[in-house]
């Protein structure tokens, strides 16, 4: 009887541990995940191309790195290198090249012209006096835009206008005016510049030509 009992026991036992083992056979399949192997990196450089500008190669992980830094230089060298680059051309003091300028002395001296009255000149009527006075001063003006250097003397002319203004003839008198061959020509190019002239006022209309005398005067004040 009491062999009987100890083998339901035991029957019992067997079973409920069986059963307990096929229960959770399930849930480890279902649970079970297999192990990954670690992730590797490689890295592939193309052939035939160039790197470009700024790109780095990517250091593998964990691999330290050392920072790209100059290593001070000694201070007698830091203070030889300094003293060399001031000595540069960058900081030489620029070459200021002079012009030198004609007649320099006498830059200061002011250029002027005048017309003055011919000597013995005598005018016919006041008609005539008015419109010689309009003419000479607008040759004056135009010699002293003309007269550019530093040279001085008086040039003597004759010039014939008809009665319209133009200018029908013009020279100088040698004999009266200065040598100097620059006064010369630009009072003649004066007198050519100034033409036409203004018509003759009605007074003087009977004549179809007159002939006027200047003198002027290039004078460096």
């Amino acid at each position: 009887m009491s062999n009987s009992s100890l083998f339901y026991r035991c029957l019992c036992f067997s079973a409920l541990a069986h059963a307990g083992f096929l229960l959770s056979v399930p849930y480890k399949i279902l649970s079970y995940q297999p192990a990954k192997p670690p992730l590797e990196v490689a890295y592939v450089q193309s052939l035939g191309e160039d790197k470009d500008e700024g790109d780095t190669v990517p250091q593998p992980q964990g691999a330290k790195t050392e920072p790209l830094t100059p290593s001070p230089l000694p201070f007698q060298e830091r203070k030889d290198f300094l003293g060399d680059f001031l000595k540069t051309e960058i900081f030489k003091p620029k070459k200021t090249e002079t012009l030198a300028k004609i007649d320099a002395p006498e830059t200061s001296k002011k250029r002027a012209v005048q017309t003055p009255n011919v000597p013995g000149e005598t005018y016919q009527t006041p008609e005539y006096k008015n419109y010689y006075q309009i003419v000479r001063e607008k040759i004056r003006r135009q010699a002293y835009r003309n007269y550019k250097r530093l040279q001085q003397g008086d040039i003597f002319l004759t010039f014939i206008l008809s009665a319209s203004g133009e200018l029908m003839e013009s020279r100088v008198i040698r004999e009266k005016s200065s040598t100097d061959a620059y006064l010369q020509s630009i009072a003649l190019e004066s007198v050519r510049l100034s033409a036409p002239f203004p018509q003759f006022p009605p007074k003087l209309k009977s004549k179809d030509r007159l002939s006027f005398n200047v003198i002027i005067s290039f004078e460096l004040k």
